[in-house]
Protein backbone atom coordinates (compact mmCIF):
# COMPACT_ATOMS: atom_id res chain seq x y z
CA UNK A 1 0.00 0.00 0.00
CA UNK A 2 1.18 3.70 -1.08
CA UNK A 3 2.10 5.83 2.14
CA UNK A 4 0.05 8.44 3.17
CA UNK A 5 2.99 11.27 2.66
CA UNK A 6 3.45 9.71 -0.85
CA UNK A 7 0.13 9.47 -1.87
CA UNK A 8 -0.31 13.59 -0.87
CA UNK A 9 2.89 14.51 -2.71
CA UNK A 10 1.56 12.74 -6.04
CA UNK A 11 -2.11 14.51 -5.90
CA UNK A 12 -0.68 18.18 -5.97
CA UNK A 13 -2.37 19.82 -8.70
CA UNK A 14 -0.08 21.84 -10.96
CA UNK A 15 -1.24 24.62 -13.83
CA UNK A 16 -2.53 23.19 -17.12
CA UNK A 17 -3.94 19.82 -15.37
CA UNK A 18 -0.79 18.50 -14.81
CA UNK A 19 0.51 16.70 -11.62
CA UNK A 20 3.49 17.47 -9.45
CA UNK A 21 5.30 15.48 -6.82
CA UNK A 22 6.73 17.89 -5.32
CA UNK A 23 4.50 21.33 -4.11
CA UNK A 24 5.51 24.22 -5.65
CA UNK A 25 5.20 27.11 -2.79
CA UNK A 26 7.14 30.07 -4.27
CA UNK A 27 6.33 31.18 -7.73
CA UNK A 28 7.61 34.16 -10.22
CA UNK A 29 3.99 35.88 -9.04
CA UNK A 30 4.33 35.04 -5.22
CA UNK A 31 8.10 36.58 -5.09
CA UNK A 32 7.32 39.60 -6.94
CA UNK A 33 4.35 40.50 -4.91
CA UNK A 34 5.85 39.98 -1.19
CA UNK A 35 9.06 42.32 -2.89
CA UNK A 36 6.22 45.02 -3.56
CA UNK A 37 3.98 44.92 -0.80
CA UNK A 38 5.94 43.19 1.93
CA UNK A 39 9.80 42.60 2.77
CA UNK A 40 11.45 40.53 0.93
CA UNK A 41 14.18 38.09 2.73
CA UNK A 42 17.63 36.99 1.05
CA UNK A 43 20.16 34.18 2.96
CA UNK A 44 23.36 34.76 1.57
CA UNK A 45 25.78 31.82 2.14
CA UNK A 46 29.74 32.49 1.66
CA UNK A 47 30.48 29.05 0.29
CA UNK A 48 32.76 26.81 2.59
CA UNK A 49 34.57 28.03 5.84
CA UNK A 50 38.31 28.20 7.74
CA UNK A 51 36.68 25.06 9.91
CA UNK A 52 36.69 22.48 6.64
CA UNK A 53 39.14 24.33 4.79
CA UNK A 54 37.73 22.86 1.16
CA UNK A 55 37.31 25.24 -1.07
CA UNK A 56 39.63 26.33 -3.67
CA UNK A 57 42.91 27.77 -2.89
CA UNK A 58 45.70 29.84 -4.99
CA UNK A 59 48.52 31.75 -4.24
CA UNK A 60 47.44 32.02 -0.05
CA UNK A 61 44.00 33.58 -1.90
CA UNK A 62 41.06 31.16 -0.05
CA UNK A 63 38.20 31.11 -1.85
CA UNK A 64 36.66 30.89 1.93
CA UNK A 65 37.45 34.28 2.48
CA UNK A 66 36.48 35.87 -0.55
CA UNK A 67 33.24 33.97 -0.56
CA UNK A 68 32.76 36.51 2.54
CA UNK A 69 34.01 39.37 0.72
CA UNK A 70 31.57 38.96 -2.32
CA UNK A 71 28.93 38.35 0.33
CA UNK A 72 29.72 41.00 1.86
CA UNK A 73 29.56 43.48 -0.77
CA UNK A 74 26.08 41.96 -1.93
CA UNK A 75 24.58 42.54 1.04
CA UNK A 76 25.63 46.32 1.09
CA UNK A 77 23.98 47.11 -2.39
CA UNK A 78 21.28 45.05 -1.31
CA UNK A 79 20.29 47.22 1.65
CA UNK A 80 20.25 50.18 0.01
CA UNK A 81 16.96 49.11 -1.03
CA UNK A 82 14.95 49.06 2.09
CA UNK A 83 12.65 46.51 0.76
CA UNK A 84 15.53 43.68 0.96
CA UNK A 85 15.89 41.89 4.63
CA UNK A 86 19.34 40.61 4.20
CA UNK A 87 20.88 37.66 6.16
CA UNK A 88 24.88 36.91 5.97
CA UNK A 89 25.35 32.80 7.73
CA UNK A 90 28.91 34.00 8.26
CA UNK A 91 31.40 36.98 8.15
CA UNK A 92 35.06 36.84 8.88
CA UNK A 93 34.56 35.80 12.86
CA UNK A 94 32.19 32.38 11.51
CA UNK A 95 29.08 31.87 11.68
CA UNK A 96 26.09 33.06 13.43
CA UNK A 97 25.46 32.12 16.90
CA UNK A 98 21.99 30.77 15.76
CA UNK A 99 23.20 28.60 12.83
CA UNK A 100 26.43 27.25 15.60
CA UNK A 101 23.61 26.07 18.40
CA UNK A 102 21.87 24.73 15.06
CA UNK A 103 24.88 22.54 13.82
CA UNK A 104 25.53 21.67 17.74
CA UNK A 105 22.60 21.42 19.76
CA UNK A 106 20.53 20.93 17.37
CA UNK A 107 22.46 18.10 15.15
CA UNK A 108 19.80 15.57 15.97
CA UNK A 109 17.33 17.31 14.96
CA UNK A 110 18.86 18.59 11.45
CA UNK A 111 20.42 14.37 10.37
CA UNK A 112 16.46 13.66 11.22
CA UNK A 113 15.38 15.88 8.99
CA UNK A 114 18.23 15.13 5.99
CA UNK A 115 17.31 11.71 6.58
CA UNK A 116 13.73 11.88 6.52
CA UNK A 117 13.93 13.39 3.14
CA UNK A 118 16.36 11.36 1.96
CA UNK A 119 14.37 8.72 2.21
CA UNK A 120 11.17 10.25 0.99
CA UNK A 121 12.87 11.49 -2.30
CA UNK A 122 14.45 7.69 -2.70
CA UNK A 123 11.03 5.92 -2.51
CA UNK A 124 9.76 8.66 -5.28
CA UNK A 125 12.43 7.66 -7.01
CA UNK A 126 12.25 3.91 -6.86
CA UNK A 127 8.46 4.10 -7.64
CA UNK A 128 8.93 5.94 -10.58
CA UNK A 129 7.95 9.04 -9.81
CA UNK A 130 10.94 11.09 -9.89
CA UNK A 131 13.36 10.65 -12.86
CA UNK A 132 17.03 9.52 -11.39
CA UNK A 133 18.98 12.62 -13.16
CA UNK A 134 22.35 13.05 -12.75
CA UNK A 135 24.47 15.82 -12.03
CA UNK A 136 26.04 17.41 -15.07
CA UNK A 137 29.04 18.51 -13.16
CA UNK A 138 30.97 16.21 -10.60
CA UNK A 139 31.54 18.01 -7.16
CA UNK A 140 34.00 17.48 -4.45
CA UNK A 141 32.07 15.04 -2.12
CA UNK A 142 31.07 16.80 0.97
CA UNK A 143 32.24 15.58 4.82
CA UNK A 144 29.96 14.56 7.24
CA UNK A 145 30.19 17.62 8.46
CA UNK A 146 29.55 19.84 5.99
CA UNK A 147 26.54 17.89 5.22
CA UNK A 148 25.15 18.38 8.45
CA UNK A 149 26.36 22.50 7.73
CA UNK A 150 24.34 22.61 4.29
CA UNK A 151 21.01 20.40 5.68
CA UNK A 152 20.97 22.75 8.90
CA UNK A 153 20.72 25.91 6.81
CA UNK A 154 18.00 24.57 4.38
CA UNK A 155 16.21 23.08 8.09
CA UNK A 156 16.63 27.11 9.11
CA UNK A 157 15.14 28.77 6.06
CA UNK A 158 11.90 26.41 5.75
CA UNK A 159 11.44 27.46 9.08
CA UNK A 160 12.27 31.30 8.45
CA UNK A 161 10.24 32.62 5.81
CA UNK A 162 13.18 33.45 3.98
CA UNK A 163 12.44 34.17 0.03
CA UNK A 164 15.95 33.60 -1.53
CA UNK A 165 18.93 31.44 -0.74
CA UNK A 166 22.33 32.56 -2.41
CA UNK A 167 25.22 30.60 -1.93
CA UNK A 168 28.57 32.55 -2.99
CA UNK A 169 31.38 30.49 -4.51
CA UNK A 170 34.36 30.83 -6.93
CA UNK A 171 35.58 27.74 -8.94
CA UNK A 172 38.38 25.44 -9.82
CA UNK A 173 38.80 22.05 -11.34
CA UNK A 174 40.08 18.83 -10.40
CA UNK A 175 43.62 18.16 -11.54
CA UNK A 176 44.82 21.63 -11.61
CA UNK A 177 48.45 22.21 -10.41
CA UNK A 178 48.29 23.79 -6.98
CA UNK A 179 51.28 26.42 -7.81
CA UNK A 180 49.89 27.23 -11.54
CA UNK A 181 46.81 28.65 -13.01
CA UNK A 182 44.16 26.55 -14.82
CA UNK A 183 42.73 26.90 -18.14
CA UNK A 184 39.43 27.82 -17.34
CA UNK A 185 37.86 30.98 -16.95
CA UNK A 186 34.71 33.09 -16.41
CA UNK A 187 31.04 32.68 -14.33
CA UNK A 188 28.60 29.86 -14.07
CA UNK A 189 25.05 29.79 -11.90
CA UNK A 190 23.49 26.54 -10.91
CA UNK A 191 19.99 26.04 -10.34
CA UNK A 192 18.33 22.94 -8.78
CA UNK A 193 17.04 20.45 -10.95
CA UNK A 194 13.23 21.52 -12.22
CA UNK A 195 11.83 18.36 -10.74
CA UNK A 196 12.56 19.74 -7.06
CA UNK A 197 9.74 22.41 -5.71
CA UNK A 198 12.25 25.11 -6.36
CA UNK A 199 13.50 24.40 -9.34
CA UNK A 200 10.84 26.65 -11.65
CA UNK A 201 11.34 30.00 -9.60
CA UNK A 202 14.97 29.11 -9.17
CA UNK A 203 15.49 29.37 -12.89
CA UNK A 204 13.54 32.44 -13.87
CA UNK A 205 15.42 34.28 -10.94
CA UNK A 206 18.61 32.76 -12.49
CA UNK A 207 17.99 33.93 -16.15
CA UNK A 208 17.75 37.57 -14.65
CA UNK A 209 20.89 37.70 -13.08
CA UNK A 210 22.78 35.66 -16.28
CA UNK A 211 21.70 38.24 -18.16
CA UNK A 212 23.22 41.22 -15.84
CA UNK A 213 26.97 39.30 -15.15
CA UNK A 214 27.37 38.20 -18.74
CA UNK A 215 26.70 42.07 -19.71
CA UNK A 216 30.40 42.71 -17.86
CA UNK A 217 31.40 39.28 -17.41
CA UNK A 218 32.48 36.28 -19.48
CA UNK A 219 30.59 33.17 -19.11
CA UNK A 220 32.77 29.82 -17.89
CA UNK A 221 34.05 27.95 -20.36
CA UNK A 222 34.67 24.95 -18.59
CA UNK A 223 32.67 22.80 -21.55
CA UNK A 224 30.02 21.32 -19.08
CA UNK A 225 29.61 25.17 -17.81
CA UNK A 226 29.41 27.01 -21.26
CA UNK A 227 25.50 27.28 -20.72
CA UNK A 228 26.13 29.75 -18.07
CA UNK A 229 22.98 28.35 -16.21
CA UNK A 230 23.40 24.30 -15.06
CA UNK A 231 20.63 22.50 -13.18
CA UNK A 232 22.12 20.28 -10.59
CA UNK A 233 19.94 17.69 -8.31
CA UNK A 234 22.23 16.72 -6.55
CA UNK A 235 23.95 19.61 -4.67
CA UNK A 236 22.44 20.17 -1.15
CA UNK A 237 22.83 24.09 -1.19
CA UNK A 238 19.85 23.54 -3.72
CA UNK A 239 17.83 21.71 -1.84
CA UNK A 240 19.00 18.01 -3.18
CA UNK A 241 15.96 15.51 -2.31
CA UNK A 242 13.65 18.22 -1.85
CA UNK A 243 15.21 19.73 0.97
CA UNK A 244 14.55 23.33 0.23
CA UNK A 245 10.78 24.77 -1.21
CA UNK A 246 12.48 27.84 -1.07
CA UNK A 247 14.26 29.77 -4.24
CA UNK A 248 18.31 28.89 -4.54
CA UNK A 249 21.00 29.40 -6.73
CA UNK A 250 24.44 28.54 -6.19
CA UNK A 251 27.17 31.21 -8.31
CA UNK A 252 30.47 30.40 -9.11
CA UNK A 253 32.21 34.23 -9.84
CA UNK A 254 34.97 33.17 -12.06
CA UNK A 255 37.64 30.55 -11.12
CA UNK A 256 40.20 31.26 -8.09
CA UNK A 257 43.76 31.91 -10.42
CA UNK A 258 42.05 34.29 -12.43
CA UNK A 259 44.02 37.68 -12.40
CA UNK A 260 41.89 40.06 -11.72
CA UNK A 261 40.85 37.63 -8.07
CA UNK A 262 44.80 37.20 -7.58
CA UNK A 263 45.94 41.13 -8.39
CA UNK A 264 45.08 43.03 -5.27
CA UNK A 265 44.81 46.19 -7.20
CA UNK A 266 42.27 45.05 -9.02
CA UNK A 267 40.15 42.48 -6.54
CA UNK A 268 37.93 45.02 -4.75
CA UNK A 269 36.74 46.18 -7.98
CA UNK A 270 35.92 42.49 -9.59
CA UNK A 271 34.10 41.89 -6.22
CA UNK A 272 32.33 45.07 -6.25
CA UNK A 273 31.08 44.57 -9.98
CA UNK A 274 29.99 40.84 -9.45
CA UNK A 275 28.22 41.73 -6.50
CA UNK A 276 26.41 44.68 -8.06
CA UNK A 277 25.28 42.72 -11.07
CA UNK A 278 24.11 39.88 -9.00
CA UNK A 279 22.14 42.42 -7.30
CA UNK A 280 21.07 44.52 -9.84
CA UNK A 281 19.98 40.59 -11.33
CA UNK A 282 17.61 40.18 -8.45
CA UNK A 283 16.43 43.72 -8.73
CA UNK A 284 15.20 43.67 -12.23
CA UNK A 285 13.79 39.99 -11.69
CA UNK A 286 11.68 41.49 -8.85
CA UNK A 287 10.75 45.06 -10.49
CA UNK A 288 11.17 45.03 -14.63
CA UNK A 289 10.71 48.68 -14.48
CA UNK A 290 13.85 49.16 -11.82
CA UNK A 291 16.43 52.43 -13.23
CA UNK A 292 19.19 51.69 -11.32
CA UNK A 293 22.90 52.20 -12.99
CA UNK A 294 23.92 49.46 -14.81
CA UNK A 295 27.82 49.24 -13.13
CA UNK A 296 29.01 50.24 -9.76
CA UNK A 297 32.72 50.92 -12.35
CA UNK A 298 31.09 53.04 -14.41
CA UNK A 299 31.36 55.86 -15.29
CA UNK A 300 35.08 56.10 -14.50
CA UNK A 301 37.18 58.67 -15.10
CA UNK A 302 40.13 57.67 -16.73
CA UNK A 303 42.98 60.10 -16.69
CA UNK A 304 46.29 58.47 -18.02
CA UNK A 305 46.89 56.66 -21.65
CA UNK A 306 47.38 52.98 -21.23
CA UNK A 307 48.76 50.45 -23.85
CA UNK A 308 49.56 46.98 -24.49
CA UNK A 309 52.03 45.16 -21.72
CA UNK A 310 50.21 46.88 -18.75
CA UNK A 311 49.27 44.81 -15.63
CA UNK A 312 46.76 44.64 -12.53
CA UNK A 313 45.71 48.49 -13.61
CA UNK A 314 42.46 49.64 -12.43
CA UNK A 315 42.28 51.98 -14.93
CA UNK A 316 42.55 48.74 -17.44
CA UNK A 317 39.94 46.93 -15.76
CA UNK A 318 37.20 50.13 -16.14
CA UNK A 319 38.46 50.40 -19.71
CA UNK A 320 37.67 46.84 -20.68
CA UNK A 321 34.18 47.19 -18.50
CA UNK A 322 33.20 49.90 -21.27
CA UNK A 323 34.79 48.05 -23.73
CA UNK A 324 32.56 44.55 -22.61
CA UNK A 325 29.65 47.64 -22.43
CA UNK A 326 30.33 48.59 -26.00
CA UNK A 327 30.63 44.68 -27.17
CA UNK A 328 33.82 45.14 -28.72
CA UNK A 329 35.72 42.89 -26.41
CA UNK A 330 35.11 39.25 -25.15
CA UNK A 331 37.95 38.47 -22.88
CA UNK A 332 36.21 39.31 -19.64
CA UNK A 333 37.88 42.05 -17.13
CA UNK A 334 41.04 41.15 -16.16
CA UNK A 335 43.00 45.19 -15.13
CA UNK A 336 45.89 43.58 -17.63
CA UNK A 337 46.20 44.45 -21.36
CA UNK A 338 47.28 42.45 -23.85
CA UNK A 339 46.04 41.17 -26.77
CA UNK A 340 42.34 40.80 -26.26
CA UNK A 341 41.93 44.34 -25.03
CA UNK A 342 44.43 46.01 -27.75
CA UNK A 343 41.62 44.49 -30.31
CA UNK A 344 39.13 45.45 -27.94
CA UNK A 345 40.47 48.99 -28.16
CA UNK A 346 40.97 48.96 -31.75
CA UNK A 347 37.14 48.04 -32.23
CA UNK A 348 36.33 50.75 -30.13
CA UNK A 349 38.33 53.16 -32.24
CA UNK A 350 37.16 52.03 -35.41
CA UNK A 351 33.32 52.01 -34.12
CA UNK A 352 34.10 56.33 -33.25
CA UNK A 353 36.07 57.02 -36.23
CA UNK A 354 39.36 57.49 -34.06
CA UNK A 355 42.63 56.08 -35.56
CA UNK A 356 42.98 52.34 -34.84
CA UNK A 357 46.53 52.66 -33.00
CA UNK A 358 45.02 50.02 -30.22
CA UNK A 359 46.63 52.40 -27.68
CA UNK A 360 44.64 54.81 -25.27
CA UNK A 361 45.62 57.80 -26.12
CA UNK A 362 44.02 61.35 -25.86
CA UNK A 363 41.10 61.16 -28.54
CA UNK A 364 40.28 57.35 -26.86
CA UNK A 365 40.54 58.91 -23.40
CA UNK A 366 38.32 61.67 -24.46
CA UNK A 367 35.81 59.44 -25.82
CA UNK A 368 35.88 57.37 -22.74
CA UNK A 369 34.98 59.78 -20.43
CA UNK A 370 32.34 61.26 -22.58
CA UNK A 371 30.58 57.86 -22.83
CA UNK A 372 31.05 56.46 -19.38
Amino acid sequence: MMKPLLLFLILLPLTAGALVIYPEIYTSETLKNKYEKYSFRVLIVPGHDDETKNGAVYRGLLEADLNVKLAQELKRFLETDPRFQVILTRDENGYQPYLVDLFQEGRSEVTEFRDRVKKVHRELVGGGLLKDTEAPVAHVSVSSEDSIKLYGINYWVGRNSVDLVLHVHFNDYPGRLRAFPGKYTGFAIYTPDRQLPNGRASGELAKSIFERLKKYFTVSDFPKESTGIIEDPDLIALGASGSLYNPALLIEYGYIYETQFIDVDVRPMAVQELAYQTFLGIKKYLDPNDDSVESSILPYIWRNGVGIGLRADPDIFALQLALMAEEVYGCGPTGNFFNCTHRGVIALQKKYGISPTGFVGPKTLELLNSLY
